[in-house]
């Protein structure tokens, strides 16, 4: 389910409200984007009954919380991360009012489904493969990946668009 989630092509988008807790939290680590209220709290958990995070929190802890530092605490003592230090780290993209979070998360969601579906398929691809390459390598596949959008129906939409001072409509061609 992790890879799953890591892999799929479209953005994935969690929204939180509540408690995140191991398999809960390492389910929040690997979306792509985390919108939450303050409500939000989050607690690797494993180490209070003797388990290793099989999940890959491991690798995930520290990409996405920003510092090795901070994934050793919580891994290794098992204390809750409330929203507020989560969003200060950048774990979070936004926290907002409980009573805002549904609207600002399908706000978003309606946000990135209206982009060219190819160059975000791409860059979500990229995103995570990049963190496998050095930099020459991850310079030749985006300009691979770059052709491919150069060279597509949608980047004519986007410049055409901008010319005619109107939203673009992508078709994903």
């Amino acid at each position: 389910m992790i890879l799953g989630l890591q892999r799929m092509e479209k953005p994935v988008i969690a929204m939180i409200n509540g408690t995140a807790v191991g398999a809960g939290f390492d389910l929040a680590c690997v979306c792509d984007i985390r919108i939450a209220s303050p409500k939000a709290r989050f607690m690797v958990a494993y180490v209070k009954i003797g388990l290793f995070p099989g999940l890959g929190g491991t690798w995930l802890y520290p990409r996405v919380l920003g510092s090795m530092g901070k994934a050793a605490e919580m891994l290794f003592t098992g204390d809750f991360m409330e929203a507020d230090e989560a969003y200060r780290l950048g774990f979070l993209n936004r926290l907002v009012d409980e009573d805002e979070l549904e609207s600002t998360t399908m706000e978003m969601a309606r946000k990135i489904a209206a982009g060219p579906p190819i160059a975000i398929r791409l860059s979500k691809l990229m995103l995570y493969k990049g963190l496998e390459f050095d930099l020459d390598t991850a310079l030749k596949m985006a300009a691979a990946a770059e052709t491919i959008t150069l060279t597509s129906y949608d980047h004519e939409e986007g410049t055409r668009a901008i010319r005619e001072s109107r939203k673009p409509f992508y078709e994903g061609r």
